[in-house]
């Protein structure tokens, strides 16, 4: 497959590893999840063709030794909801063939608040159940 292209409707996550970035309760997940600061994007991963399992073995075997949280849920959404709000797409495959960036942030941050705050609205929650 070549990880460059990819269509609009394709499926995508931000795994998510702090509790205060969802709700369970109202299975919301909050803006602060796509808020990509310090950083100029925001890491995501493509996630067509996976089952439930393969998607949370992704995160487990290439994210969550990285980090010093343990995965707690995940944002799904497609990369039209992206587009959508006037971001950029960008596969980044150096550090897995599914990993993208989301690009194109406004330098304003409560811009940079709205956009994330729209991602969050678009994005489905699943929580993640170890075993």
């Amino acid at each position: 497959m070549d990880w460059t292209n990819f269509t609009d409707k394709e499926p995508i996550t931000r795994f998510i590893y702090s509790k205060r970035y969802f709700s369970t309760e109202k299975r919301t997940i909050n803006y602060a999840a796509f808020d990509p600061r310090p950083h100029s994007e925001l890491s995501v991963f493509r996630i067509r063709r996976l089952s439930q399992l393969q998607i949370w073995n992704l995160a487990e075997k290439y994210i969550s030794p990285l980090r010093q949280q343990r995965l707690k849920a995940r944002g799904d959404l497609t990369i039209s909801d992206v587009l959508n709000i006037s971001l950029l797409f960008h596969p980044n495959t150096r550090s897995h063939k599914r990993h993208a960036v989301i690009r194109g942030w406004p330098d304003s941050k409560d811009e940079i608040l709205e956009l994330s705050a729209e991602l969050a609205d678009k994005a489905s929650l699943h929580i993640y159940k170890k075993g």
